[in-house]
């Protein structure tokens, strides 16, 4: 049974599942009676006939239609041009382009919280004003020329934020955090006039966390970012944190 309002498509797809599902029921319970039969009285696979008869029930289950995931646009052009006259007719576009993108989400696996990204909005208005033809990045492309885009990007904002650093001072903050596998990771992150950087990451799953490790730690942070531009330490309510964060404030004479 499925839901009265489920989309024609919808119920096709479901029905297909259900197929398959019973199929592979089946011939796993075939599977289990040959071989148990086999075993009883000692015959070969060759003799029982199996392999032609996986073969054919594999054939027969995957000539069942597939569930319709999402019209392919961007095949070619003759076809794209047919595909979005079709789609598109009834005037129901918005409908239509929030099932297309819901698609990726739903098949994907992405949280839906995700169209609330900047990102994700910039992308969909990018490609509205961009027009028809242009050709989506490969993975490649996305790995490799945009992610090396968007590091050196990210490293200019940085650098632009550590003037900032020296004009107005700024705040280390620190926070620990241990996860289910006992990986713990203590984050390190600067703060200047109204902007927080996050300065790194130190993984000390292999370290006994003491005031001792984590003055360490903060001392080499403080180094980095310029003891003559930091203000304060801000750190989590861990005891070794507070002591260690305690005496360097009084050590470089901070807030």
């Amino acid at each position: 049974m499925y839901p009265a309002d489920m989309h024609p498509n919808e119920r096709d797809a479901y029905r297909s599942a259900v197929r398959a599902s019973k199929a592979s029921e089946w011939e796993r319970e075939q599977y289990e009676n040959i071989v148990g039969s086999k075993r009883k009285t000692g015959e070969s696979s060759q003799s029982t006939g199996l392999p032609s008869m996986m073969r054919k029930s594999h054939s027969m289950r995957h000539s069942q239609q597939s569930p319709p995931i999402a019209p392919s646009l961007y095949k070619s052009s003759a076809a794209k041009q047919k595909n979005i006259k079709d789609i598109f007719k009834g005037g129901a576009i918005k409908e239509t382009m929030g099932r297309l993108i819901s698609k990726f989400f739903i098949y994907e696996s992405v949280a839906p919280a995700k169209t609330k990204s900047h990102h994700f909005k910039n992308m969909i208005i990018g490609a509205q004003q961009a027009g028809m033809g242009i050709e989506p990045p490969s993975p490649f492309d996305i790995k490799n020329k945009y992610l090396e885009m968007e590091y050196r990007e990210m490293e200019a904002y940085v650098n632009q934020q550590r003037e900032k650093w020296k004009t107005y001072g700024c705040t280390i903050m620190s926070d620990g955090w241990t996860g289910p596998t006992k990986l713990s990771i203590i984050n390190f992150m600067v703060y200047s006039k109204g902007s927080t950087v996050f300065l790194k990451s130190v993984d000390a799953s292999n370290y006994i966390k003491d005031h001792k490790y984590i003055y360490d730690l903060l001392k080499t942070v403080i180094k980095e970012v310029g003891k003559e531009n930091v203000v304060q330490i801000v750190t989590d309510n861990g005891s070794a944190f507070m002591k260690a964060g305690k005496q360097l404030m009084k050590k470089y004479n901070l807030y």
